[in-house]
């Protein structure tokens, strides 16, 4: 106990307790010492008195010779006496005891003596004080032992006490840091459970041996288990047997083999209420590796099951009708295509679409639509098998798939039931709906396509339905198809040849027949194939007819024919303009005059030489626009000629309303004028149309000197055809000019133009 009496300020105390200690220890020493010195002193003084008075007696006495044997006496009875002598005043010995002592600690006492007349003594008592001198020792010995057992258990208790207090100070310190981490840890542990509790997703931890270490609040509120008393309990004592035996079987397949494992299960909430549960279990370790357990987390998807069944719902069927959608009605298609494969009968694939259905929706509104399209759907439903599939493709449209349809007069019954049932009217209410379907088919393995393909060929055989005037159905033709997929492997290879430089440009010249004069050319495309030869229009043109390609084909042509008309622009070749042959389909792009516009900036030589030609027929589908464009064109020096003219069934109309300043008789009728009256007649009767209206009339297709009398005769005076020449390379064409001769016959026929045509348009 008194080790903890002692503070912390042990040392200088202890310091100062051991001055005091030492101070009074030499004090008692030395008095003590002194004490005794002079008890020793004392006594041999009294001893000497003693003696001096015996002495004395005896001297008075004159028993001179007792004086001897009583120091004798007295020498032997002090036991600590060294000496005793007994002197006269002139240094007699009167007396003497010696005894042998090695000590050198001596005290010696002297008195002086006086024996009356006979004189005075001087007596010596010297005393032996080693015994007081080694009492002396003794006691500084022990004081000094004492003082040094005193100072060493002192400096261990002091020590000690340091040590102590150094160790409560570092225990203190640890406590307090020990203190601060259970703080700390507390805060985490707190920090940590509120986190884990924040976490929507049950989650819970287990000890190897499956019992719960802990759980946040929705595991508990999940499975209305008690967060308190959760710790050490087993899922025997929180589920039933089934459910705690499938936990703890998959708990131990976990922990055995250190593995995560993530399954999708389901249980009963604190409600009874079954859940799909979204499950991970994963073991833990410290940082040593060793197990510590389990972490399991739950996921409630229930809800996002019951979503992803609706949105698998709607990901299969149409919204609006509850029907098979695209998506489904492709994997149904891949079923029954292996179904027909295997058993060897045949599938139809039906592209239906409503025939005028986009007034209704317009007229009554989006709504009453939706309605008509539901009631569409489900009287489709009613006409069909179970083993058939109707599906809505989007809008108006839908597709069948008829399994088995059996034979061909079988497949054209069904068919034609179908249209009939929904011609019958539909009844929404206050109105009445009439609707006809036009439909397109296309049968498996006939066809013998993948899917995609099939549904594409049902909608090419129900457009060629709606192109018969609609309300009909249409077989898919894999001819027709083929014919088209040549048509557009074609096309593909004719953009490859502009794009390498393999079309050609030929002139044809017109000529005034009267004077042989140039009077312009034609330019004509050629394609010098690179294993086919110099192909001629007719070959390639008409593969691109109504074609985007073909309109990328008529600006090549015309870019190339400014070209050559700058180039000839440097030269003294007097060539008027050169002709260039436009399809309807390019004449009407929104971007015509723009693009036109364009080009002649660029080659603005080609002002007033530039004339295009446009077929009678083409103009025909807006004549209105035809005109607008012409109109503009001709505000931009470009002239124009009406090809072909004569073989369209409206020559008056185009002579009336095209502002076109040429026409071109078609080949047809110059060719045949010689041996046929009535073409004859038909060439003489555009003559004289072109005369009433102003317009010059060129004729095609002068192949002999007298197609050329025949057509002098009638009054035409310029034409073109092989009779005159060939299309040639612009090079060839200036010289083809110097070396080209008139035929006589045409020579001659020139006065009697004159005379009979006088007022013949010649220019």
């Amino acid at each position: 106990m008194f080790p903890n009496k002692i503070s912390a300020r042990s040392w200088p105390l202890f310091a100062a307790v051991m001055i005091m200690v030492t101070a009074l220890s030499v004090t008692i020493v030395g008095i003590t010492y002194e004490h005794k010195k002079q008890s020793l002193y004392q006594a041999a003084n009294d001893q000497l008195a003693m003696l001096a008075a015996a002495v004395a007696t005896a001297l008075e006495d004159g028993s001179y010779d007792e004086i001897p044997l009583l120091f004798d006496e007295w020498g032997h009875y002090l036991q600590n006496t060294v000496s005793l002598e007994l002197t006269t005043e002139m240094g007699f010995e009167l007396g003497s005891f010696q005894r042998a002592s090695p000590s050198k600690h001596l005290l010696t006492l002297e008195r002086s003596l006086s024996y009356g007349y006979r004189g005075k003594a001087h007596l010596k008592h010297t005393v032996d004080t080693s015994s007081l001198q080694q009492q002396l020792e003794q006691t500084v010995a022990a004081v000094f032992t004492a003082y040094l057992i005193v100072l060493l258990f002192g400096a261990y208790l002091v020590n000690s006490v340091r040590q102590r207090e150094k160790e409560t100070a570092k225990l203190a310190e640890l406590s307090d840091e020990l203190n601060k981490r259970n703080n700390q840890l507390s805060a985490e542990h707190a920090l940590l459970q509120a986190v884990i509790d924040s976490i929507p997703d049950p989650v819970y931890f287990k000890s190897p041996d499956g019992s719960y270490k802990g759980a946040n609040r929705a595991f508990c509120e999940f499975h209305g288990v008690d967060h308190d008393a959760l710790a050490g309990k087993k899922d025997s004592d929180l589920f039933d047997d089934s459910a705690s035996q499938q936990r703890e079987t998959r708990d131990v397949n976990i922990i055995m083999d250190h593995a995560t494992e993530q399954a999708q299960e389901q249980c009963e909430d604190s409600e009874g209420n079954t859940k799909v549960i979204d499950s991970l279990r994963t073991p833990y370790y410290d940082e040593q590796q060793r197990l510590l357990g389990m972490i399991g987390i739950q996921r409630d998807i229930t809800r996002l099951r019951e979503y992803q069944d609706e949105l698998k719902s709607m990901a299969y069927h149409d919204p609006l009708t509850g029907l098979p959608n695209r998506r489904y009605l492709v994997d149904r298609m891949h079923s029954d295509m292996a179904a027909a494969r295997r058993n060897g009968f045949q599938l139809a694939v039906c592209a239906i679409d409503l025939d005028g259905f986009k007034p209704i929706n317009d007229l009554y509104g989006h709504d009453t639509g939706d309605k008509v399209i539901i009631a569409f759907a489900r009287r489709l439903q009613t006409l069909l098998r179970e083993e058939d599939t109707v599906a809505r493709w989007g809008g108006d449209e839908f597709t069948v798939l008829l399994r088995d349809a059996g034979s061909p007069n079988k497949r054209v019954q069904m068919i034609e039931r179908i249209m009939e049932a929904l011609r019958s009217p539909f009844d929404m209410g206050e109105i009445s709906v009439q609707l006809s379907a036009s439909i397109g088919i296309t049968l498996y393995p006939d066809d013998d396509h993948d899917a995609d393909t099939l549904l594409r060929h049902a909608d090419q055989a129900m457009y060629q339905a709606k192109q018969n005037g609609k309300n009909t159905y249409t077989f898919f033709d894999p001819e027709q198809n083929r014919a088209a997929h040549a048509q557009a492997t074609f096309s593909t290879r004719l953009a490859e040849a502009i794009d390498n430089n393999e079309l050609r440009i030929l002139y044809h010249p017109q000529i005034n027949m009267l004077n042989g004069h140039l009077h312009g050319c034609e330019a004509l495309v050629r394609w010098q194939h690179p294993k086919e030869g110099l192909l001629s229009p007719s070959q390639f043109l008409p593969q691109v007819e109504n074609h985007p390609l073909g309109i990328d084909l008529d600006w090549w042509v015309l870019e190339q024919a400014m070209l050559q008309i700058s180039a000839w622009s440097k030269t003294t070749a007097a060539i008027r303009f050169v002709s260039v042959n436009i399809a309807a389909i390019t004449l009407q792009q929104n971007d015509f005059v723009p693009r036109l516009q364009t080009l002649l900036s660029r080659y603005p030589v080609a002002k007033g030489r530039l004339q295009l030609e446009i077929i009678e027929t083409s103009a025909l589908a807006d004549i209105a626009q035809v005109t607008q464009t012409i109109n503009r064109c001709l505000e931009l020096q470009v002239s124009f000629a009406i090809d072909d003219f004569g073989t369209g069934y409206s020559s008056l109309t185009y002579l009336r309303r095209l502002p076109a300043q040429v026409l071109k008789i078609d080949r047809s009728f110059v060719g045949d004028m010689l041996r046929d009256e009535d073409d004859s007649k038909i060439v003489e009767g555009i003559l004289r149309m072109g005369e009433a209206f102003d317009r010059q009339v060129i004729a095609e297709g002068v192949e002999t000197i007298n197609h050329g009398v025949a057509l002098l005769r009638l009054g035409c005076v310029y034409g073109q055809g092989f009779g005159i020449a060939r299309p040639m390379p612009a090079d060839q064409l200036l010289k083809w000019m110097d070396s080209y001769r008139l035929p006589t016959e045409w020579t001659k026929m020139a006065p009697t133009q004159s005379r009979i045509h006088g007022t013949s348009r010649v220019l």
